[in-house]
């Protein structure tokens, strides 16, 4: 495996980035043997579903307070 500092982690801007620019960067990429690491999606919108939750993840805080999700 490639060390962290080998590895690309490419970000993309939901409704901004298009696809074909995507694709062009991906193949690129994979043209220089670039490893990546993941893709990350900015920009989503929220949903507004009421179940809709973010939380931390882990069990305790530094103080070792549970944290429980809240909602959104």
């Amino acid at each position: 495996m490639p060390s962290p500092s080998e590895l690309t982690m490419l970000v993309v801007h939901l409704g901004v980035t298009c696809r074909k620019q995507l694709g062009s960067t991906l193949g690129s990429l994979r043209k220089l043997g670039v490893p990546l690491l993941g893709l990350a999606a900015n920009g989503s919108v929220a949903s507004r579903d009421p179940a809709y939750t973010y939380g931390y993840y882990g069990a305790n805080d530094k103080a070792g307070h549970s944290r429980k999700r809240s909602p959104r």
